[in-house]
């Protein structure tokens, strides 16, 4: 009756909208209550008070096109991006849950990232449907967006990784693949998925010295002795088997000998290096080295002999052979096979 009878029209507006909360939270009149706030809106269209109440009854008889139309108003009317944000992405999602309709559905998640190209609902819904559309032009787009706007660094390595997943697998791009996983290392040193990543592709591509180049990074950021020593032992193979470079090879084990003066598996790969690469005198030093680190005489004794024979066979140095074979007599003067290298 007040709603009848008053002339302004803010008053009216205001009548009818107690009306209609009268008629739904009191009475229970959905529908009745509905069409009070319906001819509230019609009176004063823009009162954000009549919208929000008419979003709720929308919402409770599941009138989704109607409710759709709520919130777009509602999301122009809104005073802080946050608020249109959350109004887009309400939006988007019912359009793209209840009304089956994905393309309006990215237009709305598009517009709340107009707002905000770092918000994680709008970008996690749409890298869902622009991969369900195999769209992904607009979704490297997307991720280009969240890797600049991020605050967090390891969103933007994500978003970079992410895009490096995608010009790999569904563009068949690996060399710009490989830009955007050393982006991501670049904003998370170390960011494990673009790691392996990389090691993979740089193996596939027989790209070896940015595969040595990207241990020498892990071997950096390592914190304990054993992570060093295994990104050590991998650079020294890269250096021995693919590079063929024996001398970078053998100043990787030895840098783990640097690290653990023990290490005999460091050893052996230094001798194996050495005798590949023909570096005799080399050869010779880590002979010695494992000889000091054995505990088994007999051993000892077979390693100083070996450096001895090479000291004379391969290097033609007589004074260091002739060193070395005295030395294992004067451990065991029956060894039979120093003997016989001494005449």
């Amino acid at each position: 009756r007040e709603a009848e009878q008053v002339s302004d029209p803010n008053a009216r507006a205001m009548a009818l909208y107690r009306v209609g909360r009268i008629e739904i939270d009191k009475l229970g009149n959905l529908e009745q209550g509905t069409h009070a706030l319906e001819r509230a809106l019609g009176v004063v269209k823009d009162d954000r008070l009549v919208l929000e109440a008419l979003m709720r009854a929308y919402e409770a008889m599941q009138n989704h096109a109607a409710l759709s139309n709520v919130l777009a108003r509602l999301s122009e009317l809104a005073q802080t991006d946050a608020e249109r944000i959350a109004y887009l992405t309400r939006g988007a999602q019912l359009f793209e849950d209840q009304l089956d309709d994905d393309q309006s559905a990215v237009a709305w998640y598009e517009k709340a990232l107009s707002f905000d190209r770092a918000h994680a609902p709008a970008l996690a819904a749409l890298s869902r449907l622009y991969g369900r559309t195999k769209s992904w032009e607009s979704l490297l787009a997307i991720c280009a967006g969240e890797a600049e706007a991020a605050r967090d660094p390891h969103r933007r390595a994500y978003a970079h990784a992410r895009m490096a997943e995608i010009l790999e697998k569904e563009l068949n791009k690996p060399e710009l693949a490989l830009q955007q996983h050393a982006r991501a290392l670049g904003v998370v040193p170390g960011y494990s998925a673009s790691f392996k990543a990389l090691v993979r592709l740089y193996t596939a591509g027989r790209k070896h010295a940015e595969l040595v180049e990207l241990y020498e990074r892990a071997v950096d950021l390592a914190h304990d002795v054993e992570t060093k020593v295994t990104y050590l032992f991998k650079i020294g193979r890269v250096h021995e088997d693919a590079l063929g470079d024996s001398h970078a090879a053998l100043t990787a084990y030895r840098r783990i000998l640097g690290i653990d003066a023990g290490h005999l598996g460091a050893v052996h790969a230094a001798e194996r290096a050495a005798e590949r690469g023909g570096l005799s005198r080399e050869l010779v030093e880590m002979l010695e080295v494992e000889a000091k680190l054995v505990k088994d005489a007999k051993e000892r004794l077979m390693l100083l002999h070996r450096a001895g024979e090479v000291a004379e066979h391969d290097l033609g140095d007589d004074a260091l052979a002739l060193g070395l074979q005295r030395r294992v007599l004067e451990l065991d003067r029956e060894f039979q096979p120093a003997l016989s290298s001494l005449g």
